[in-house]
């Protein structure tokens, strides 16, 4: 029950004013960093893939895409950041010692996974995906963008046979370890996650 409560304060609020996109993942993220910033894990990729080695493009260079880059890279995977607006990526990229991707090498290169770390696509948005279907050359998509289920970026993926890593997973990883934190007993994972599916049917 206490799990249940959790994730409904995090999903419904208790505050007046909705959290931004990026406010909300950096809500998330928080428990996840050690005092030297550095992620403590990626569950959603981590029970999927080894990710040493493994070549990760990151699409994004807000707090969000800042916290996959820096957690992917101290976790020893291949880092590659891409953004519509190339500047912040390219300084991102410098700051983590990751590589910057340009929009003319994306539909040349394959990844293993491609992390989707901006809020295109979320709620009742619009405008076109983050990137165009010829650049999404992976195994998997992990979207973090949980509302809708199936954003147009992942409807792309599922149309190229990529593996979809859902927001709601990442969602409910991350309340998990919050609930933990807070409350020092193990997470109903199970529970949160229907609890989760639920709330944004």
């Amino acid at each position: 029950m206490a799990g249940r409560d959790y994730l409904r304060r995090v999903l419904i609020g208790g505050n007046k004013a909705k959290p931004t996109f990026e406010q909300l993942i950096d809500e998330l993220v928080k428990p996840l960093v050690l005092l030297n910033g550095r992620v403590r894990s990626i569950p959603p990729l981590e029970q999927r893939m080894n990710i040493t080695g493994a070549k990760v493009l990151v699409v994004g260079a807000g707090g969000a895409a800042r916290a996959a880059v820096f957690g992917l890279k101290d976790r020893g995977a291949e880092v590659w950041v891409f953004n519509r607006t190339p500047g912040p990526a390219q300084r991102l990229a410098k700051q983590a010692r990751a590589r910057f991707a340009s929009k003319g090498n994306l539909k040349k290169m394959q990844f293993d996974v491609i992390v989707h770390a901006t809020p295109v696509g979320m709620g009742n948005g619009k405008g076109p995906p983050a990137l165009d279907a010829k650049d999404m050359n992976a195994r998997y998509l992990f979207e973090m963008v949980y509302r809708p289920a199936e954003t147009r970026l992942v409807k792309q993926a599922i149309a190229k046979g990529m593996h979809i890593i859902p927001g709601a997973e990442m969602f409910v990883h991350q309340g998990a370890r919050q609930f933990e934190i807070w409350t020092g007993k193990p997470a109903p994972l199970d529970e949160m996650m229907n609890v989760v599916q639920r709330a944004l049917a």
